[in-house]
Parts: C-alpha cells; structure tokens; sequence
C-alpha cells in the first residue's frame, strides 16, 4: 500500500468522527457529540478502515476498543486536528492583521439584548476593532471557542472542558413572568410550591437551562412543573405569557423583554451563573482579553437590584420587588 493511497483526499469528517468515537466508546455517543447521524460516523468510520486497510476498533461488548491499528492512529489524528485548528486560528490572525475582529459566541438572552450595548460602548472606545456576533446554547458556544470560530465565549454554567478556561461572571436567580390581573401577580413573592400547578411556558428539552429548572421544582416541591408550552425563544416565552397562555420563570437579567408584563421574586428559586469561556492553550490577543475584561464589568453592572429595577422602568415591567429585590 502506498503513501498516496493512506494520504489522499483524507476527509477531516472522518477523521473527527474516529476521535469522537474513540474518546467516548460509542458510535452512537460519538454521533450525538458532533451533532451528525450514527450512520454518518459509522460510514466515516467504515472508510478510514478502508483506507487504512484495517479495523480501527474491537466490539467489546456494548463498548469500542482501539485495535492496535487504532492505537497508532488515534494520538496522531488528534495532534493533526490540533494543528489544523491552530493553522486556522494564525491564518485568521494574518488575514485580519491591519484590523482587529473579535468573534464572539453567546447564548441567546446575553447575545440578542446586551451584548450589542456591550460592543457600542467597547468601540467608542476602541474604534478600530469589529465584531462577529454568534448564538447558541451553552455547549454550542463552548465548541465555537474550542474549534477556534469565536475568540470568547459567554455560557451558562457547568461547563467542564479541560481545553476552555471558565470565569464565572455573576449568579441570578430566575423570576416569575405573569399577566397583569393574574392571581400571582399581585404578590409580592411567590414560592415554587406556588408555581408548580401552573400552566407554565418553558424551554425545549434541549436546554440545560430547563433541565435544571426542573430538577430544583423536584427538590423542593417533589413534583415536575406542569409545562404546557414550549418555545427555544425567550421573546417567544413572553409573548405566550402576554397572550394569557400560561406564566414562566426567566433570568432576572432576561426581564427586559417582559414588557407589560409583572414580574415577581420567586423565594426558593433557581438560579443560573453566567462565565466567561477562553481557549486555554490558544493565542489570546490585547483587544480579546480588553474586551472580556469590559464585557465582565458591564454584566456585573447590569445585574445590581438598582439596574434590574431602572431597566424595568425603561421598558415598562411591573417589578414586584421590595426586600426580595435586595437578597
């Protein structure tokens, strides 16, 4: 067999799905992680051994083992996909050297409200940087950062990867949204036993932000919140709310987008703490690490009961808050 056979026109899909498989034991599991079909990474792998004129793994029972064929290729397709991405972080370096870009990954209540005030204000101050602006959900944003298509990312906690340096930020607690003239929305706090036979307007399965919701109604109530509509979009969330359709818990720092809606201090609620994300062993440059610095302080400033109650204000929240505002 020749280099050029082992070589030529080699597919970083195949590739990426032969590490994936080999760090996780399971096509299936390997699948999930990169957001492919099990039949995908299963023909990814299927043409690597062709290629390579061998198995790559044994069957263990319900687990994947490397062959020996494996061993050899695994620690060297790693430092390959490595290297790529690293080749990929300097060549974008090169190509935006006569003006700074940061590119930027966030989940969707930072990215679509602050974080374009965030960015105003850094640019006034340093006029010569642009910005790239990309959403998604926590372990979205964390895989932007660790394949180097964003510089910085902002998540929700937990996030655990010994490839990212996490920084969390600031805890908030979550806070219910209601209609105006709804029973709950005339006290001045409420409980989650309070909440849990409620019509409520929740977040897709696919959010960890829900998953843990759910978790502390079942530690405190014993009991599931009674979810009856769902939507992966907090101003959709809102808009139910409005239309009479149900209540919903959401970040307080989310509360902007509750106009015309009442908000009240939940007394035994979930909390979420955003983070900062940096690639730990990638070149972090002056204009990044200013910016997370700036980005860090504004957020802090946002999440003061003194913000929380002016930003309520500004876009016509009824804030039930007295002493609960100030814990």
């Amino acid at each position: 067999m020749n280099d050029n056979h082992l070589l030529g026109n080699l597919n970083m899909s195949h590739i990426e799905a032969f590490i994936a498989a080999a760090r996780v034991g399971s096509f299936s599991r390997a699948a999930e992680s990169l957001d492919r079909t099990q039949g995908a990474v299963s023909q990814s792998i299927a043409a690597l051994e062709e290629r390579y004129g061998g198995p790559l793994f044994d069957r263990l029972g319900r687990r994947l083992g490397l062959t020996p064929l494996g061993e050899v290729l695994l620690p060297r397709a790693e430092r390959a996909v490595a290297e790529l991405r690293a080749a990929a972080e300097e060549i974008r370096g090169v190509l935006n050297a006569e003006r700074d870009r940061i590119y930027i990954g966030a989940f969707q209540s930072v990215a679509g409200r602050l974080m374009p005030e965030l960015i105003a204000d850094f640019v006034h101050l340093h006029p010569g940087v642009d910005f790239l602006l990309l959403e998604g959900e926590r372990d979205d944003v964390a895989e932007m950062v660790k394949r180097a298509e964003a510089d910085v990312g902002f998540v929700l906690l937990p996030v655990d990867d010994p490839e990212l340096d996490v920084a969390p930020i600031f805890t908030e607690p979550y806070m219910l949204i209601a209609p105006p003239g709804h029973p709950l929305a005339s006290r001045r706090e409420v409980s989650l036993a309070d909440i849990v036979d409620e019509p409520l307007v929740g977040f897709g399965d696919r959010s960890g932000a829900w998953q843990e919701i759910v978790a502390v109604f079942e530690r405190t109530t014993g009991r599931k919140p009674q979810r009856r509509w769902t939507t992966d979009d907090i101003i959709t969330v809102a808009g139910f709310v409005r239309a009479r359709l149900g209540v919903a818990l959401i970040p307080r720092l989310a509360l902007l987008i509750a106009g015309e809606l009442v908000a009240v201090p939940i007394t035994d609620a979930p909390t979420r703490t955003v983070a900062s994300v940096l690639p730990r062993r990638r070149y972090r440059s002056p204009t990044v690490l200013a910016f997370v610095d700036h980005a860090r302080r504004r957020l802090l400033a946002h999440t003061t009961p003194e913000a929380v109650l002016a930003q309520c204000e500004k876009y016509g929240v009824i804030y039930r808050h007295d002493e609960a505002t100030r814990r």
